[in-house]
């Protein structure tokens, strides 16, 4: 049987990293990207789904149409609530900045890397990238997950995917540096919602094509060595993979400090 062909996206990246770091298990790394198990939503997942889906019409990866939660008197839950009074501030920002939407969902071309963007759009005559985000922590500053002005220049956790698109962009189109948008909206609240326009230098998106291909050598590397578990109590208790794990663990491992 013909060996199957992983492709490298920015997600798997970030998780290679944080295993050669020992901040991620690597039984997650394998089932997940090398044996295609999917995993379930989180909640936070699903209300981003549901986002995309009244904004674009995309669909969730899965391929169903995503559902507000309701409460018990089928109204939707308050968060929903409130993503369909952010999508006022999402037609806004597309009529204001004059984004014209060419497609969605597009999966691009690659023979070694993967990458889906949530919209490919026209906007001043150029084809650009729309990637659209929603997040409880749209100004925190301290979080890889925060979104906070000042602090997301050096937030090499959201930025790898706007630099891996441009990658993959200029494979497939031939377009340099092709202009990328990050959209973002809060969870908290129906007004604060962020637009950053992702720009790199030559020596940037070099640097990362030169990351991504050694991330190829990285999988190999561990594909062949075999990847080992991490076994961590806080990891372990929401795992998708606690059922058949034989390393799961359900208790905080004792720490020995020597003084």
């Amino acid at each position: 049987m013909a060996k199957k062909k992983i492709k490298i996206s920015q997600s798997l990246m970030k998780s290679l990293y944080d295993y050669s770091q020992g901040k991620k298990c690597g039984k997650l790394i394998e089932e997940h990207y090398v044996n295609g198990v999917p995993f379930p939503s989180s909640e936070t997942m699903e209300l981003g789904n549901y986002f995309e889906f009244i904004c674009t019409g995309s669909l969730a990866r899965e391929g169903y149409e995503p559902k507000a939660k309701t409460t018990k008197k089928g109204e939707p839950t308050a968060k929903y609530k409130l993503m369909d009074e952010q999508k006022l501030n999402f037609d806004r920002i597309m009529k204001k900045y004059g984004f014209k939407i060419l497609s969605i969902d597009h999966n691009f071309k690659s023979k070694e890397f993967s990458g889906i963007a949530d919209v490919i759009a026209e906007k001043d005559g150029q084809k650009v990238i729309i990637d659209i985000k929603t997040t409880g922590l749209i100004n925190d500053k301290w979080s890889d997950w925060g979104w906070h002005d000042e602090s997301l220049p050096r937030n090499e956790n959201l930025l790898i995917q706007a630099k891996h698109y441009k990658m993959l962009a200029q494979e497939e189109w031939g377009i340099e540096n092709i202009p990328f948008y990050y959209v973002i909206f809060s969870t908290v609240n129906n007004v604060d919602c962020k637009i950053f326009h992702i720009d790199c230098s030559y020596e940037t998106l070099n640097y990362h094509k030169l990351n991504s291909y050694g991330a190829i050598e990285m999988l190999e590397q561990y594909l062949e060595e075999g990847f080992s578990t991490l076994p961590e109590y806080k990891s372990c208790i929401d795992c998708p993979l606690k059922e058949s794990c034989k390393d799961f663990t359900d208790t905080p491992i004792i720490k020995t400090i020597n003084l």
